[in-house]
């Protein structure tokens, strides 16, 4: 692994564990293993770096979710379910998705604007992916695939927050009752 992306998989780590704030570029370069001045010939100050991670994070999310969809052979509601319970898995499992979602709930003031600016950037292309989907597999829905998708985002945001503020527990009992009702709710049947 080269040294920026050392240093990004460090810095991902201490932002995700110790938040922005909470993590100094002497914190990083003491993980890499690096001066903390040598970080400067990668990256121009925290900020860039926070961003930088961020990005990646945001393109894992985004990859993910694109890979989950866009598979065939299985039934849209199936697929549409399991990225939500994953989305648990992944959070408690992955550095990158919990730093993810972290920073879309919680933003740090110093570099707000742009993290939000990247968070709805996120949403736009989740929910093209989302309505691309629905279209795609328009015998499924009843309901046109633009409100799918959006209700789609409505209901993930919804159990995201359990993950923030919940337990497991509460979590898959949220998802199980809000799924049903959302799929009765987009569905022919």
């Amino acid at each position: 692994m080269n040294t920026p992306d050392r240093i990004k998989a460090a810095a991902l780590d201490l932002f995700a564990s110790q938040g922005y704030e909470g993590t100094s570029m002497a914190n990083i370069a003491e993980v890499v293993g690096i001066k903390t001045p040598s970080i400067y010939a990668h990256f121009k100050g925290k900020e860039e770096l926070f961003l930088s991670v961020l990005q990646d994070a945001s393109r894992g999310e985004l990859d993910f979710a694109a890979s989950h969809l866009e598979t065939g052979g299985e039934a849209l509601d199936r697929k549409l379910y399991k990225l939500l319970s994953h989305t648990r898995g992944k959070y408690e499992h992955n550095g990158s998705t919990k730093f993810w979602i972290r920073m879309m709930y919680f933003p740090p003031a110093s570099v707000y604007r742009e993290t939000i600016d990247l968070s709805y950037t996120y949403l736009s292309r989740m929910e093209e992916l989302l309505t691309s989907v629905f279209t795609g597999d328009r015998s499924a829905i009843g309901v046109d695939p633009d409100k799918a998708a959006a209700a789609f985002l409505c209901l993930m945001d919804g159990v995201i927050v359990e993950l923030l503020y919940g337990t497991a527990e509460s979590y898959d009992k949220r998802l199980e009752a809000s799924w049903d009702v959302y799929w009765r709710g987009i569905s022919h049947s």
